[in-house]
């Protein structure tokens, strides 16, 4: 049997039920990430996690079926989500001009890299170079060391006040090395 939690007379906290609060953090995430993205890209992430909008509303509007509205919107937040994105939007501002054109370009705003060489006019092997660069550079942030993070204030052991104990002698053979072992007779 089963029993819808809305259908009983308990009264519930929406805030206690972690699947929507995740939803939520995840939300807010893709709508901060949407900053980075082309104009038609962040209007309509906008239109969906911001403003509450569906996507046949959005069709509606822009003139357009829902099933396309709807794969667009899983495209991009994809993309907004990727850990590609984090890591680029993490670590442009310390590369060179033009790998951080490359990487707006083809990864926070999504351009194929054959457009991005059209639109940026370099050539589309140097873009294949940086956009491998940038994977490679991703791929060694990803195996280097993360630092060991400091303990927190109140979780900071108090010191010891009695002397540690030497740890109990361990059990020792009884026999010596050189003993003689008695022969049995013949």
């Amino acid at each position: 049997m089963v029993v819808h939690i809305h259908a009983t007379a308990i009264p519930v906290d929406d805030s206690l039920d972690l699947r929507r609060k995740r939803s939520r953090d995840i939300a807010a995430t893709i709508v901060a990430h949407a900053r980075y993205t082309a104009p038609p890209d962040r209007e309509l992430v906008w239109a969906v996690y911001r403003d509450g909008l569906t996507a046949r509303q959005i069709a509606h509007i822009r003139d357009q079926s829902p099933r396309t509205i709807r794969a667009r919107i899983r495209r991009v937040t994809a993309r907004l989500i990727s850990d590609r994105f984090k890591f680029v939007v993490r670590h442009r501002d310390a590369w060179p001009a033009q790998r951080r054109a490359i990487a707006n370009a083809c990864i926070l705003h999504g351009l194929s890299m054959r457009d991005a060489a059209t639109e940026l006019r370099i050539s589309l092997h140097v873009i294949r170079r940086e956009i491998a660069l940038i994977h490679a550079l991703m791929a060694e942030h990803r195996r280097a060391p993360r630092p060991a993070r400091a303990p927190r204030p109140n979780t900071i052991p108090a010191p010891r006040t009695t002397p540690r104990r030497d740890p109990a002698p361990r059990h020792t053979s009884t026999t010596t090395p050189n003993a003689t072992i008695p022969q049995l007779h013949q």
